[in-house]
């Protein structure tokens, strides 16, 4: 593979044209606190923490945008022989039209990667984008962008519940659309929460239902008013797509 043909290549292009550290999103939260700094009464102490805003918002930004891209050429390099390969098969055309679409997602990855905070999450950004770019299929731009905007938002906690769904449940996907209601009902009990009432679990898998991931069942009708009993859920085919892009 020629090295203009590398996509982390490509991509270090792009960040030298755009220089990252001052995106849009940094320069309206630097330049609002120094206005801030300007306008406002603020006592000394609280001064002094606004002048380190800026070069505080730019170091952080950078430091996970590298973390992100080490990530990605890590997980990259796995796959190198099999990328080769592939590319010598295609077209100049098919080789243009790919590294574009590459080079544009994983831009996209590191202005996200520079405002989250969490460096497990910067990290799936990282994944999810060498899983595309190592994948035979081209990358479809609007799933892959869907899948870092929730890589963002999920917690550790989060993920490891949806691992464990999909360890109960994404056998039932094969061959269909969806898991049938009897058999992601009976499952859902062998997980780790068991079948005691736990709200905390209600949280995490609603939140993990409000990104399409998950899919809360109706409760068995011979339930009264009266009963305690734990909402349970289903794998969506989206879940599992998810958890196969961010890994174990």
């Amino acid at each position: 593979m020629a090295i203009d043909d590398n996509p982390i290549e490509v991509l270090r292009k792009q960040f030298e044209l755009e220089d990252i550290s001052k995106s849009p999103i940094s320069e309206v939260v630097i330049r609002v606190t120094a206005e801030l700094a300007k306008f406002l009464p603020l006592p000394h102490s609280l001064q002094s923490v606004i002048q380190k805003v800026s070069d505080k918002i730019r170091t952080d930004g950078v430091e996970r945008i590298a973390i992100m891209l080490k990530t990605v050429a890590d997980e990259v390099l796995k796959h190198d022989r099999d990328i080769c390969q592939l590319r010598e098969s295609q077209s100049a055309e098919q080789k243009k039209a790919r590294d574009e679409q590459e080079a544009r997602l994983v831009v996209d990855g590191a202005r996200r990667a520079s405002t989250t905070r969490s460096i497990a999450r910067v990290q799936r950004i990282g994944i999810i984008l060498a899983r595309a770019i190592s994948a035979p299929a081209p990358p479809d731009e609007d799933e892959i962008e869907e899948m870092m905007r929730i890589a963002t938002e999920l917690t550790e906690v989060d993920v490891t519940h949806l691992h464990a769904l999909v360890g109960l449940q994404a056998r039932f996907l094969e061959g269909r659309s969806h898991v049938e209601r009897y058999n992601a009902y009976q499952s859902w009990e062998s997980g780790p929460w068991r079948d005691r009432v736990d709200p905390t679990l209600d949280s995490v898998f609603h939140k993990l239902e409000s990104y399409g991931l998950v899919s809360a069942i109706a409760p068995n009708n011979t339930f009264n008013i009266m009963a305690d009993i734990q909402t349970r859920f289903a794998l969506l085919p989206k879940g599992r797509r998810f958890a196969e892009l961010i890994g174990s």
